[in-house]
């Protein structure tokens, strides 16, 4: 879809899709590699040229002193065009597999979305134990 630069659609009062500029297209830019085309290294199967935007996932850096860890997070919404968009903040400390954190929170998302709360099931479990 696209690297830097994103252009946003609002397609209606709930739905923006995010594509590239021309100038953009099928090209990524990588931080110590430089720019590559997705296209050409890994196939037109790699590039779409928009999506629907469902979740915005911001990086940011380390806060020391920062509550980093907390069970259920308050969800929290982005405004773009009017349309609001669910919100996750990721701290990055060096070392941490960033592809694999952006992973983690969207399928979390999803699994939200779905109905399912690992807080809730992780707090049954704490009760039944009191229980048994």
């Amino acid at each position: 879809m696209a690297d830097d630069i994103v252009v946003l659609k609002k397609l209606g009062p709930a739905t923006l899709l995010g594509t590239h500029n021309e100038t953009t297209r099928e090209f990524l830019a990588l931080r110590s590699i430089g720019l590559i085309n997705v296209v050409r290294q890994y196939g037109r199967r790699a590039f779409q040229d928009e999506t629907r935007i469902v979740l915005d996932i911001e990086l940011s850096p380390w806060r020391e002193n920062s509550l980093n860890n907390e069970l259920e997070l308050e969800p929290k919404f982005t405004d773009y065009l009017g349309v609001k968009i669910p919100h996750i903040e990721i701290q990055l400390q060096p070392g941490r597999d960033v592809a694999g954190l952006i992973e983690a929170a969207a399928n979390n998302w999803y699994l939200k979305q779905l109905g399912y709360s690992a807080v809730e099931e992780f707090m049954q479990r704490i009760e039944n134990g009191m229980h048994s």
